[in-house]
């Protein structure tokens, strides 16, 4: 005995064009169901039923899936994909703003005077730009790529896959990165300083006497950046010890000698001590790009020593 159905059955179809008819009783009639690789998509007609006298013939309008009317259309997928499950965006490395690096965006390989004449700042250096600008330098150990949109925001969460010459790196770190500057009239002279000109998304006060702390959720380690385009350096700060206590104020500065810097530019990763307005001494390392993994390695080492240490 013949099974009634609602809708008409979907059956995959060969390379070329063809068409199958699947028996329909409950509208007394025939659905045909047809693909086109040129087109890309199935489609399934609607039964034809016999015209009463005098009505008007289809007109072969296309809706919807669910319309009443017409021919519904699905999308086909390509032969290599057609039954393979699509991945949720949101299962890869568990955050929608990752994309993994097969799916990476063009200007992470891409020429260094290409990439400055196309993304480099105008005026201000965008958050995106020194997102990007990070990202290229550590190409190397970059398990995925975080989205256009989470590069224009502070901070920025990369996901590592180091291999094992490149060891010890966490899976995660987490970046602020500002645009390192240097000038004369600083009053702390022979300087460069960033300004942490962020706020944490779920702030709720602000002014003078706000403070702030980094990002730790996750047990993912904060890293506080200062990028110094024309020598191409990166200065790597100690981020717990600038939201010490209560926490940072909005636009507080951070400061590094610039022999560090200069001497990083010169042989790839150089090492400084400065002392703070609270008497401890801090360790700053500052690598060239062409380094930024080494450097991100001794940062992360002197933190957790000093850590160890007790304070």
């Amino acid at each position: 005995m013949e099974t009634p159905c609602s809708t008409p059955k979907f059956v995959k179809a060969a390379p070329m064009v063809s068409s199958t008819v699947v028996p329909c009783w409950q509208h007394q009639g025939h659905a045909s169901i047809s693909a086109s690789p040129r087109a890309g998509r199935w489609s399934a007609a609607r039964p034809h039923h016999r015209r009463r006298r005098g009505a008007a013939r289809s007109t072969g309008r296309t809706a919807s899936l669910g319309s009443n009317r017409g021919v519904w259309h699905l999308p086909m997928p390509r032969p290599s994909d057609a039954f393979q499950p699509a991945t949720p965006q949101s299962s890869i490395h568990g955050s929608a703003d990752m994309l993994p690096l097969e799916l990476s965006p063009p200007w992470l390989e891409m020429p260094e005077e290409q990439f400055k004449q196309r993304y480099g700042p105008r005026q201000k250096t965008s958050t995106a730009f020194l997102g990007r600008t990070l990202l290229r330098s550590l190409n190397e150990v970059l398990a995925n790529a975080p989205s256009e949109r989470a590069l224009t925001k502070k901070p920025l969460t990369v996901n590592l896959s180091p291999p094992l010459r490149l060891a010890p790196l966490p899976r995660e770190l987490r970046f602020y990165i500002f645009n390192a500057t240097q000038n004369s009239g600083e009053r702390k002279q022979d300087a460069f300083k960033i300004q942490l000109s962020t706020r944490p998304a779920d702030a709720v006060e602000s002014g003078k006497s706000a403070r702030y702390k980094f990002d730790r959720s996750g047990n993912i380690l904060p890293i506080l950046v200062g990028y110094y385009a024309p020598l191409n350096v990166y200065i790597l700060w100690d981020a717990d010890l600038h939201d010490l206590g209560a926490g940072y104020s909005y636009s507080n500065s951070v400061y590094s000698k610039s022999e560090v810097v200069y001497e990083a530019a010169a042989l790839g990763v150089a090492e400084s001590d400065f002392r703070l307005r609270n008497g401890i001494v801090e360790n700053i390392i500052a690598a060239r790009s062409d380094a930024l993994v080494e450097g991100l390695k001794r940062r992360i080492k002197a933190t957790v020593d000093r850590s160890l240490g007790g304070w």
